[in-house]
């Protein structure tokens, strides 16, 4: 049920180990992409250690990905993340993260450095209704020709998927924008009503800001780029309708609407819609 998986399993290959040592556990692995994944992936080695207590309330990891492409780039991931009821009734959630590496370039080598934050809370306000709000933030960078990147970077494993109390997961980062926490401010509100155990409806509310004005968005789905002059990037609107008859299947249906800001000096409004359908075998 963890939210937040930033550094979950893709379909790698490779050799992982856990250990279970009175109420902890350790799991370390070591994979890689060798088939049908992106070039970069293809030719990137992931060491992960995690190490949590047995009801995964609270864990820390470190995520090392050893990166020769196009250019050679290292870059480990230190972070600790907690799971809780806390204050009473509520289910929260709470990750820091912290990047650092390096990156090859025509001129020399660039250091990289950045931190990630993700907090937040959902609460049953009355029988079948829930509330969410959280904030997440990736720091960033405006000056990237200094020999120091501080753009915060999630680990490249990471799909951003999960659900609140819902029935089905969502990309809870925006389901048009769906960007990595990267050089952003991210604020969300959702509200979201479960019929029984079968049929859930969640409306979420993201508002998006950049740490540092800039032109480009790193790896979001949105086309378009900003002026670099302002902050604002915009609002953006989901719709999530799940339901799942019995374990084996279920229905998700997704309208999402972003309606951009200043950064977006003649943006238009952006819509999109999806079906989809989940089988378990």
């Amino acid at each position: 049920d963890d939210r937040r998986e930033w550094i979950y399993d893709q379909n790698l290959d490779g050799v992982r180990f856990y250990w279970a040592i009175a109420d902890w556990v350790a799991e370390l692995s070591a994979t890689t992409t060798l088939t049908d994944g992106k070039p970069r992936d293809e030719n990137t080695n992931n060491y992960v250690a995690y190490f949590t207590d047995v009801k995964r309330r609270f864990a820390a990891y470190v995520v090392h990905r050893d990166m020769d492409f196009t250019r050679e780039e290292k870059a480990t991931h230190i972070g600790v993340r907690a799971f809780g009821d806390w204050p009473e009734r509520h289910n929260s959630w709470l990750e820091i993260s912290h990047m650092r590496g390096s990156r090859d370039n025509d001129s020399g080598t660039t250091k990289l450095r950045g931190w990630g934050l993700d907090v937040g809370s959902t609460r049953e306000i009355a029988k079948h209704w829930f509330v969410t709000g959280s904030w997440a933030y990736g720091q960033g960078d405006d000056n990237n020709d200094d020999g120091r990147d501080e753009n915060f970077r999630q680990t490249g494993l990471q799909d951003n998927n999960g659900k609140f109390a819902g029935i089905t997961s969502f990309r809870y980062y925006g389901e048009l924008l769906d960007p990595e926490l990267a050089n952003l401010h991210i604020a969300t509100l959702g509200l979201g009503y479960r019929f029984a155990d079968t049929t859930s409806v969640d409306l979420v509310g993201h508002y998006y800001r950049q740490d540092k004005a800039v032109r480009k968005l790193l790896d979001s789905d949105l086309d378009a780029k900003a002026n670099g002059i302002d902050r604002e990037l915009g609002w953006e609107v989901d719709v999530i309708v799940g339901w799942q008859p019995d374990p084996t299947w279920d229905f998700e249906f997704v309208l999402g609407w972003f309606n951009p800001g200043k950064a977006f000096e003649k943006g238009d409004d952006a819509w999109v819609s999806k079906l989809q359908l989940r089988y378990r075998y």
